[in-house]
């Protein structure tokens, strides 16, 4: 905290070598709200490494900057993807998150912690969408959220509107970009208490 005591924010750049130079010693900077994440590459060669790597990174930068409020995790590899509990992850490192932006390609169960088949199964069984059962951290989990930018390679399909992001208490802003598996009518229904919607 004595280096930078006026630091607010900082961009990470991460770059394959960096998993062998992790810090050991941690001097938290309380003053740090937003850090913006580069992966050069968010996929890998070895088998389940990234589900091992982006956890540590994550808990590296939450002991280091406790205070984040404002996260924003890109891949600089285009159509490249996260391991499928990337938002278990940040849900878990950093649950008090006001805004959040990713820029990555995501699929319905990695962003709502589910597949479709349980949510057709439960509802015709009489259950209500808030009970449908999840695995802990989709992106629901994200209580506080109130502004959410996914970014080009992030399709969002009705699907997700519907049984995801319409559940989440405090999501003020969306962001994203329109693609064919979004309805006007989708969004209209289901984020109309939305204080802004922006599709690209």
């Amino acid at each position: 905290m004595d280096r930078f005591p006026l630091l607010q924010e900082i961009d990470v750049k991460i770059p394959k070598t960096f998993w062998t130079h992790l810090e050991k010693d941690f001097d938290p900077h309380d003053g740090v709200e937003f850090v913006r994440v580069f992966v050069q590459d968010a996929m890998s060669t070895e088998e389940n490494a990234l589900d091992i790597k982006m956890p540590l990174l994550l808990s590296c930068l939450s002991m280091k900057f406790p205070n984040i409020r404002n996260f924003s995790l890109t891949c600089l590899q285009r159509y490249s993807r996260f391991c499928i509990n990337i938002f278990r992850d940040i849900c878990y490192f950093f649950p008090y998150l006001k805004k959040l932006r990713f820029n990555g390609s995501v699929d319905f169960p990695m962003i709502s912690g589910t597949h479709m088949n349980v949510i057709h199964d439960c509802l015709e069984a009489g259950w209500s969408i808030q009970n449908i059962p999840r695995r802990t951290g989709s992106i629901v989990d994200l209580t506080e959220l109130e502004t959410l930018h996914f970014g080009s390679d992030a399709h969002i399909t009705d699907d997700m509107i519907k049984y995801c992001l319409s559940l989440m208490p405090n999501l003020n802003v969306l962001v994203f970009h329109g693609n064919p598996h979004v309805s006007v009518q989708v969004v209209e229904d289901y984020l109309g208490h939305l204080k802004k919607i922006q599709i690209y």
